[in-house]
Parts: structure tokens; sequence; C-alpha cells
């Protein structure tokens, strides 16, 4: 990624985010049945679960009918 070399150009350097094709059991974790949340795994200290998962408009359509004038919540 080229960087400016103005200290005041302006833009965005974000990285694309790619797909998730990570093997969920090998990190210790297990997918779980539920629509938003994608991998759950127990707490080693309690009884308590961890759970993950990723928002997008791309992959919850829905989403876009939640926002702020312009903005998707």
């Amino acid at each position: 990624v080229d960087l400016p070399t103005y200290a005041f150009q302006r833009g965005s350097y974000w990285l694309a985010a790619g797909p998730a094709t990570a093997d969920l059991p090998a990190a210790g974790l297990r997918t779980v049945d539920h629509p938003l949340l994608g991998a759950g795994t127990e707490l080693a200290d309690s009884d308590g679960f961890l759970f993950t998962g990723r928002f997008s408009v791309r992959s919850h359509p829905w989403l876009a009918d939640h926002g702020v004038y312009e903005g998707v919540l």
C-alpha cells in the first residue's frame, strides 16, 4: 500500500475484509446454531461462554432498514 508523502493528503487505507474461512474446531471454537452468532467457546475460569459473530449489510440485508439519517446502524 502506497502511503501519502504529504501529512494532510487525505485518503482511506482500510484493507478489504476477506471471507471467513477459519477452521473453528482447530481454534478451540465450535459453531452455534444461531443466525447472528458465528462461533462460541466455554470460558476457562467460569461457567460462562464467549460468542463471536460478524454483522454486515451483505450478510444480513435487514440491517439496512435500521439507520439514522443516511447511516446504517
